[in-house]
């Protein structure tokens, strides 16, 4: 391929799709608001974001978007970007979402599957050998969508917590001694071990596109000259995208490892129209992504 065709190539854009952004961003505000709380209490508070858990009562994995940990309770968020009117149908138990727009959407109950991962965690810790009591087990839903209204009946479950209140709602537990973050009762599990058997559970590869699209899920395999991932957590792409500056700068991946946090730069990309191998999340087809597409890709463990 020729330079010129590589810079064509590459300058490709693949935006992000407006629903998708909203969804992101939502994630990052709730990931805001608990490193907040966690900055305003000293109590031994961990927090792991996307971790991939076991399901109690069939093969695969759930996917926690957040769990908030400390020694005496294990806090599970689910988060959803969901507008417009919601009431729950009471002979199936499922959403019914009616937008702005006039379109109806029905939703399998998400609380129902919020349970699930809650039974899913507690199998987890407790096949680890690190059993929480029952009742030290939350799980709560943040919707993330300001224009969002449910029913009287859903607006009265505990369960559901919007993304402005969830710093009130972590303090509340402090408060009320209810279950999470109270020293109280007694620690009777190895927390350091606890802790350590979470970090060990894997979480997506998320891989960066130009133009802002973001596609998370397993890679398979690598471009022969970016397999850096054992020792990585980030691999950073500069391709020539800009048909000015694409003359002067070669492809060039820089990495940071994990060990020292340190950018290294690397050996410059010799084949930029090799491909990466990913199974995309909740996806059994695997797809074939150009490395002059990739901004950045970020591993997971």
């Amino acid at each position: 391929m020729s330079h010129w065709q590589l810079i064509q190539e590459s300058s490709q854009h693949f935006n992000e799709s407006d629903r998708d952004r909203a969804g992101r961003h939502g994630e990052e505000q709730v990931g805001a608001s608990i490193k907040k709380f966690q900055g305003l209490t000293a109590r031994g508070i961990y927090s792991f974001h996307a971790l991939r858990v076991p399901q109690s009562q069939s093969k695969g994995k759930y996917e926690i978007d957040y769990l908030v940990v400390s020694s005496q309770g294990v806090l599970l968020i689910e988060v959803k970007n969901l507008g417009g009117f919601i009431q729950q149908d009471k002979a199936s138990g499922d959403w019914l979402q009616k937008k702005s727009s006039g379109k109806s959407i029905v939703h399998k109950n998400p609380l129902s599957l919020l349970d699930l991962k809650k039974k899913s965690v507690q199998k987890f810790l407790e096949n680890k050998g690190f059993a929480y009591a029952p009742e030290h087990f939350e799980a709560v839903l943040i919707n993330t969508n300001k224009n969002l209204v449910l029913s009287k009946e859903l607006a009265k479950d505990r369960r559901l917590v919007s993304s402005e209140t969830l710093i009130h709602y972590l303090n509340s537990l402090v408060r009320k001694k209810r279950f999470l973050f109270f020293p109280e009762p007694p620690r009777l599990i190895n927390f350091k071990g606890a802790l350590k058997a979470l970090q060990d559970l894997p979480t997506w590869d998320e891989v960066r596109l130009n133009g802002g699209s973001v596609v998370r899920g397993d890679i398979i395999k690598m471009a022969p000259k970016l397999n850096f991932r054992p020792s990585s957590s980030s691999l950073f792409l500069f391709m020539p995208r800009s048909k000015i500056w694409g003359w002067f700068v070669p492809p060039t991946a820089v990495v940071r490892r994990k060990q020292n946090k340190l950018a290294v730069r690397c050996v410059h990309i010799s084949k930029p129209m090799d491909h990466i191998h990913l199974r995309p999340a909740g996806k059994n087809d695997t797809e074939l992504i150009k490395v002059c597409h990739i901004k950045s890709i970020h591993f997971g463990y």
